[in-house]
């Protein structure tokens, strides 16, 4: 028995000194996403322009079928009745209240500001390599034509979908917090045609 007392003693003291090694160290080196972005390659690019499209990708493109379902009562589009639970179909449940309870619109917000965000931070700091020549940076603009794309399009489906709304800074400060609405009329002439415009 003392023998047992004796190993748990030492077996716990061995357990409690192994944890006074300090945890939290600094980082050896550290890019902030100003720098990364600032110096972006054009592969690098490439990928963060088709992110963009990517991040739109959530529950059915991140729409739960409400962009489809405002194409379907405009006869854009048509649906397969056939098809059991297909959400197309219920055009019917489509209402100018928006209401807590629509976690769908939820998702369609966060998503489309989401990419708005990391446009806007394309938009603003990545800058061609120094030593490009006219072909790379003409490349590289057409890359970056499709963040601003994408911007547009995604103010364009905000616009259709909740009218008025904010408009969020282009330095990158995606904040919405006290962030005033703005009518579908400045939406429309401050981002979406300047945007769809360069792109």
């Amino acid at each position: 028995m003392k023998k047992l007392i004796y190993l748990v003693t030492i077996a716990g003291g061995l357990l409690l000194t192994a944890s006074c090694v300090d945890l939290d160290q600094e980082p050896q080196s550290f890019i902030t996403e100003e720098q990364y972005i600032s110096t972006i390659s054009q592969e690098s690019l490439e990928s963060a322009a088709t992110a963009l499209q990517s991040n739109l990708w959530h529950d059915n493109y991140g729409f739960n079928c409400r962009i489809q379902r405002i194409q379907v009562c405009a006869d854009e589009i048509t649906y397969r009745a056939a098809k059991a639970g297909n959400e197309l179909a219920y055009y019917d449940r489509l209402s100018p209240d928006i209401s807590a309870n629509t976690a769908d619109f939820d998702t369609s917000w966060e998503d489309f500001y989401f990419v708005i965000a990391n446009a806007n931070k394309l938009i603003c700091r990545a800058k061609a390599p120094e030593e490009s020549t006219e072909e790379e940076v003409n490349q590289f603009n057409s890359v970056l034509a499709e963040a601003y794309f994408m911007r547009g399009l995604s103010y364009f489906y905000l616009v259709r979908m909740y009218g008025n709304i904010p408009i969020v800074p282009e330095d990158g400060n995606e904040t919405l917090i006290n962030c005033p609405l703005s009518s579908p009329e400045d939406v429309y002439n401050q981002m979406i045609i300047p945007s769809l415009e360069y792109a």
